[in-house]
């Protein structure tokens, strides 16, 4: 960027960062509203809990493929030109799932729905990078998460008064409305950030060459892969927990919508906290702290399940899970971003993509025996519990790492 005082004092409006953070909400609002709806698409579509499911693991195998193609290409095209193409092919494709005939079509619309979402989550994320750096970077992600938490929050409370006057269908009608609001945020707010002088100067194919690049920094693969577990054992409970908490704890519709808007606050809640901390305490300590909340947690649930499953530990467990989840997100993204500054679209690319892939294998997983089973869900959790413990802890390490302001006040060590 040409002005570097931008960055560290953000240069941003309310706005602007409010359409940023709607961006990147596409995943949590076109998955929580329709969760609760699932059973009900199963049944309406004569099809099997397994592959309503489906539906979800297309949308995210979408959220992947999608950042990984235009990512890297908005380093040699800029922000925008993408940005405007993705929100208006996200509007087509969302309205195109409401009128599905067939489970067939319904997982088709919901793949391309979920490919062209993705543009304004993996752009959001890059004109992050464009526009701040350092400390700024980590607190305008965790500002971006707080209002991105709402909509787990809300998007289930939406979804159940929908469905409370309406049918599963109706959920991808008011989608439709709200794509349709980021299509116009984008219009009117959103501007250019990658000056001309800043992008990838080879051919639009040869930009892909580049994306080896980044599994090269250790450092990013470490916090971009904390990142991406943690999301996982957050996926797996979302997927879960329809059929969990209504079909075997029996929590009616409007029940489970309550219940999981409350978990949902833990993101929003812990996300504040570990914002305010940025500065105050070292990242990599804020994200340690909530990888080893979740490990615990985690290993509660699944001894929970096994002794036998009892509504309230399971809420009090569940809802500790996704406020683990909220001290790790934002500044595991955040720190591993820094690390890829020089190649912003195609790390950003990089971290969605294996977001969404972890996200569409956990579907599946937590389904494998059947919508009355709930140990797959347990098992799970805890097992990208683990690997998010596993990778944090093999991240090669840097003085800056354990220091408040995120710089070294010595060399680091060779090889780091």
């Amino acid at each position: 960027m040409s002005s570097k005082s931008t960055k560290t004092s953000f240069g941003l409006s309310p706005l602007f960062i409010v359409v940023l953070a709607l961006l990147t909400a596409i995943a949590p609002l076109a998955t929580d509203m329709y969760l609760a709806a699932l059973p009900a698409v199963a049944e309406d579509l004569n099809t099997t809990s397994t592959n309503a499911s489906l539906t979800l693991s297309a949308f995210m195998v979408g959220m992947a493929l999608g950042q990984l193609v235009v990512g890297p290409l908005s380093d040699k095209t800029g922000r925008r030109k993408p940005l405007l193409f993705g929100v208006v092919v996200c509007f087509i494709a969302t309205v195109a799932c409401g009128f599905s005939p067939n489970i067939e079509l319904l997982i088709f619309a919901r793949f391309m729905m979920g490919f062209t979402g993705s543009i304004g989550a993996v752009l959001a994320r890059s004109i992050v990078t464009d526009t701040t750096e350092g400390l700024a970077t980590a607190k305008l992600m965790g500002i971006m998460m707080m209002i991105n938490g709402f909509a787990p929050v809300l998007a289930p409370l939406f979804g159940g008064w929908v469905l409370s006057w309406g049918n599963w269908r109706d959920i991808f009608h008011v989608l439709g409305v709200v794509t349709a609001i980021m299509m116009l945020g984008v219009v009117f707010v959103v501007k250019e950030t990658l000056p001309v002088e800043e992008r990838y100067q080879g051919t639009a194919l040869s930009v892909y060459s580049e994306l080896p690049q980044v599994f090269k920094v250790r450092r990013y693969m470490g916090f971009m892969l904390t990142m991406c577990f943690a999301f996982g054992a957050l996926f797996s409970y979302i997927s879960g927990s329809t059929f969990v908490l209504q079909k075997i704890l029996g929590l009616s519709e409007t029940q489970f919508t309550i219940v999981f808007g409350v978990n949902s606050i833990g993101i929003v809640l812990f996300s504040a906290i570990a914002t305010k901390l940025v500065g105050r305490v070292a990242q990599r300590r804020i994200v340690n702290v909530g990888v080893v909340s979740l490990l615990v947690v985690s290993s509660l649930l699944l001894v929970s399940f096994l002794v036998g499953i009892s509504l309230v530990p399971t809420l009090v467990l569940l809802f500790l899970l996704t406020s683990s989840c909220g001290l790790i997100f934002g500044n595991a993204s955040a720190l591993a971003l820094n690390e890829a500054r020089h190649m912003a679209g195609s790390a950003s690319a990089v971290m969605g993509t294996v977001q969404a892939m972890l996200g569409a294998l956990a579907a599946p997983l937590v389904s494998i025996a059947g919508e009355h089973e709930y140990l797959p869900m347990g098992f799970s959790i805890l097992g990208f519990a683990v690997l998010t413990a596993l990778v944090l802890w093999t991240t090669p390490r840097k003085d800056s790492d354990y220091s408040a302001d995120g710089k070294s006040h010595e060399a680091p060590a060779a090889g780091h």
